[in-house]
């Protein structure tokens, strides 16, 4: 929850709003990851992946929390 807010607030410079609208994810789904009222899909990981995110950071916290590009 914490990584994810970390994510999109200061990586990115988003809204919850803006983010649900990037990654096709629901604004209700994001606001429940943020406040640990539940917990992502694989889906849904995939696409805040796709805003370049590194998801073993995102899910573990170690390492870089952006993604190498290959």
């Amino acid at each position: 929850a914490e990584r994810l807010r970390v994510w999109r607030q200061s990586t990115l410079a988003m809204t919850q709003q803006e983010l649900a609208e990037a990654t096709g994810v629901h604004l209700s789904a994001i606001r429940k990851y943020e406040n640990r009222n539940s917990v992502p899909s694989s889906e849904s990981l995939l696409a805040v992946a796709s805003t370049g995110v590194d998801l073993h950071w995102l899910l573990t916290g170690e390492g870089d929390m952006r993604a190498l590009a290959k």
